[in-house]
């Protein structure tokens, strides 16, 4: 799975997508953690989503893969700093 996962302002992430009939961006709040299940790396859990009017632009980012692969070998993750 591509694209870009960011930081919330709390310890969540993010997915942002534009949808075409909505004003703003779509944010899908999240939370993920290594799988306890032998055949599953990682489990998502989704916290809300909705349209976020007025989303930062510079929020910190990381990819997707990154932060799949990073709770997959169970490495910590560090917020880079503000853009």
């Amino acid at each position: 799975m591509g694209g870009r996962a960011y930081f919330d302002a709390r310890h969540n992430f993010l997915l942002v997508e534009r949808l075409p009939e909505l004003d703003g961006p779509y944010a899908v709040f999240f939370t993920m953690e290594r799988s306890k299940h032998p055949t599953v790396d990682v489990a998502m859990f989704v916290i809300s989503a909705y349209e976020k009017i007025g989303l930062p632009r510079n929020i910190p980012k990381i990819t997707f893969a990154t932060l799949v692969a990073k709770h997959a070998r169970g490495e910590s993750i560090r917020r880079p700093p503000h853009q």
